[in-house]
């Protein structure tokens, strides 16, 4: 378990001495609860309006410069990659502004970052859980912030004040302090149905069609993995791979896989400070079906759903019809959920800020290079805790691993299933029985399967999603979720 000790808590002085917070006018103090950049802003804004999409875009791309090593990031000349985040925003509550009138009214900050556009094929899965499945940007920003949302709950176990979350009414739930939401933030439209855009509308970046009979495209790469699904799945995805909707479409991104499905999901199922990463090997050769919310299934019984109040997208190709239809529509008419469960309207809405490494931005550059560009192998990882907040990762693996070094400990992202798994099992012991949920105190749970079929409600909730909504979700194999 957490142990704390001298050494942790200087560490969290530390952070918290060294972190200073970029203020409206270049100005700021220190934060005490968190290590990333913030914004404090008293009247940037129309009254009553916290926030802007450019705001939100800004704030990202300078915690991206400035936080982020250059080791994980692309290089300018050759490569491009893709950036995601979630934002916090506090806003300050009345007894605050009344007891200090010149605070700033709203505090923004970020709290989980993830860059990559990679993942790692079916054969070099591992039942150990060890490595990362998915390194795309969108899942190491929500696995990032999974790790995140752990921290606060060990704080609020500790009954720290600085704590996003307070008790909830039933015993050892939690919930988010009412002042507190969360955006989530893409340089570039999800991967998959949100980036998906009828060819009859302008094209504004290089694309290609969807073709589901090319034998060097998705369709190949489909049939080449299937061999660990079940039958009903393999019938799922050929009749996706059939569509003629589907290919008469074209996805802006050359990426035929769904990773707006996961986003979608977390409209109804909330993100739960989290157990699984859940990607199925070949998410991203030909649904984003695997990109499911079970992952976060960890903490449903320790916590109330923390759910996403808007979506910001950079600026990029984009259509707001393919993006509610991809994570709004398809959730809109879900009935019959449990207790603590409910569709979220979530804000949809584009910054006119365009990402300094993003594939347009680098073939802008780029304009007269003969130089292919391709994307970024590494991927980074990075969540507002104080201890080891960043890792840069290649392969599924911290960058630098060896065929021998596979299977360490010094080989395993912070954010793999296995270390997310560790840190959410010494959060338990660290807190007294009687103030465990009576999903943690009633039975003998050993692996990483037990944990997440622990959590009643939420298996409840995400099965009336996938029944009513989500029908073609892939599902992983039990096999590589028992761990411990």
């Amino acid at each position: 378990m957490m142990q704390v000790g001298l050494g942790y808590w200087d560490l969290v002085q530390e952070c918290v001495m060294q972190n200073r917070v970029v203020g409206m006018e270049g100005t700021g103090d220190v934060n005490p609860c968190g290590n990333g950049i913030q914004l404090c802003s008293k009247a940037a804004l129309a009254p009553g309006v916290m926030w802007s999409a450019d705001e939100i875009a800004e704030l990202c791309y300078i915690h991206y410069s400035t936080r982020l090593p250059k080791q994980g990031k692309p290089d300018p000349n050759r490569e491009w990659t893709l950036l995601a985040a979630v934002v916090k925003v506090e806003s300050a509550t009345q007894r605050e502004v009344h007891a200090s009138p010149g605070i700033p009214q709203v505090n923004k900050e970020v709290v989980a970052m993830g860059t990559g556009t990679k993942c790692i094929g079916q054969n070099k899965m591992r039942k150990t859980g060890d490595i990362l499945n998915d390194s795309h940007a969108e899942i190491v920003a929500k696995r990032s912030f999974q790790r995140y949302l752990l921290h606060q709950m060990w704080l609020a176990a500790s009954y720290q004040q600085c704590s996003i979350f307070i008790p909830g009414t039933e015993n050892g739930k939690w919930k988010l302090k009412p002042n507190i939401i969360f955006i989530f933030f893409s340089s570039h439209t999800p991967c998959g149905d949100a980036s998906i855009i009828p060819m009859s509308e302008p094209e504004n970046q290089p694309s290609k069609p969807v073709i589901g009979e090319d034998t060097d495209g998705p369709s190949a790469k489909r049939s080449r993995n299937n061999d660990h699904l079940d039958s009903e799945d393999k019938r799922k995805l050929e009749e996706m791979a059939s569509n003629p909707i589907i290919k008469r479409m074209k996805t802006v991104n050359d990426c035929f896989p769904v990773i707006t499905e996961d986003l979608a999901a977390q409209q109804v199922s909330g993100k739960q400070a989290s157990l699984e990463d859940n990607t199925d090997p070949k998410s991203f050769e030909y649904s984003a079906e695997m990109q499911r919310a079970d992952k976060d299934a960890g903490l449903g019984r320790a916590k109330y759903p923390v759910y996403l109040s808007a979506i910001v997208v950079g600026k990029c190709p984009y259509s707001q019809e393919a993006m509610r239809r991809a994570i709004i529509e398809r959730c809109q008419q879900i009935s019959f959920l449990p207790d603590g469960f409910h569709t979220q309207d979530v804000k949809l809405l584009q910054s006119n800020l365009q990402f300094e490494h993003s594939r347009q931005a680098i073939q802008e550059v780029q304009t007269n290079s003969k130089t292919k560009l391709v994307p970024c192998g590494a991927a980074i990882s990075w969540s507002a805790v104080p201890e080891q907040p960043l890792d840069v990762t290649s392969n599924g693996f911290r960058q630098g691993t060896t065929k021998k070094g596979i299977g360490s400990r010094q080989s395993r992202s912070k954010i793999c299933k296995v270390e997310l798994f560790h840190t959410f099992q010494k959060l338990v012991t660290s807190i007294s029985q009687e103030n465990l949920p009576d999903t943690l105190r009633m039975k003998t749970l050993e692996t990483y399967y037990d944990y997440k079929e622990a959590a009643l409600n939420y298996q409840e909730a995400w099965e009336v999603l996938r029944s009513q909504a989500l029908q073609g979700w892939v599902k992983n194999a039990k096999e590589y979720l028992h761990f411990t």
